[in-house]
């Protein structure tokens, strides 16, 4: 119980600190960047993912090209735009992050990734099982019970699907 009280008091310390702090961004600006990049990516990837079997002017390519070359053009001139307020020391859309909050998803982010990456080496249920306590672990949990709980409740809904509704899962 010692290591778990010293570890929940470490959690509460950098828990207070990364609530304090936080991050100013320009989203317009962020998402002007982020546009252009995913634009011009989907752009070179188009040749290798839609194959043309016509040599004709408008074939299965020009719909996605052109809506790509729109996004791709819009998120430059915003981009534009948003430099020039910043420049002129117009006022400029800008957010804050908290971090803690951030980090609390990314946290439940990884959780969520780590399940999906287990599902096909150890199946449903032992994953459900390691998904649950880490969420249950995560909240804080002291009682062992809820976490019998949890691994009862994987355990039932796993077979259930497998053996009452023939679903089969991974």
């Amino acid at each position: 119980m010692k290591l778990i009280d010293s570890i929940d008091k470490w959690l509460d310390d950098t828990g207070e600190k990364l609530g304090k702090k936080t991050i100013r961004y320009n989203p317009d600006l962020i998402g002007a960047v982020l546009m252009f990049g995913l634009s011009v990516a989907f752009l070179l990837m188009m040749p290798s993912q839609i194959k043309l079997t016509e040599t004709s002017t408008i074939n299965a390519r020009t719909f996605p090209r052109l809506v790509f070359m729109i996004v791709l053009v819009l998120s430059v001139l915003l981009f534009f735009k948003e430099i020039a307020k910043i420049v002129l020391k117009k006022g400029s859309a800008s957010r804050e992050l908290n971090l803690l909050v951030e980090v609390r998803a990314l946290i439940i982010f990884v959780f969520i990734a780590m399940y999906y990456l287990l599902l096909e080496p150890i199946g449903f249920i032992a994953s459900s099982i390691v998904f649950g306590i880490c969420m249950t672990a995560y909240f804080r949990v002291r009682k062992w019970y809820y976490y019998a709980i949890v691994a009862a409740c994987a355990i039932a809904v796993g077979l259930v699907f497998q053996y009452v509704l023939h679903v089969r899962l991974p």
